[in-house]
């Protein structure tokens, strides 16, 4: 996925939750990875997947498609 899809993807998952929370999004272009930081919880993704890697807490980690 690209980096737009993956952002509108967060940005519509936030929204579908009515959450009130402005992720803040980066780029690693030197990983190749897309980073949404939102309240604690960091969402990581590729664009070769549109699985996610969610981890949050001291460590918890899961893999989600969105």
């Amino acid at each position: 996925m690209s980096y737009e899809a993956f952002m509108a993807m967060v940005n519509a998952l936030i929204s579908r939750k009515r959450l009130n929370i402005k992720p803040r999004f980066y780029h690693d272009t030197d990983k190749g990875k897309y980073y949404a930081h939102c309240d604690g919880v960091k969402i990581i993704g590729t664009p070769t997947s549109k699985k996610v890697t969610v981890k949050w807490g001291s460590g918890h980690t899961a893999m989600a498609a969105i």
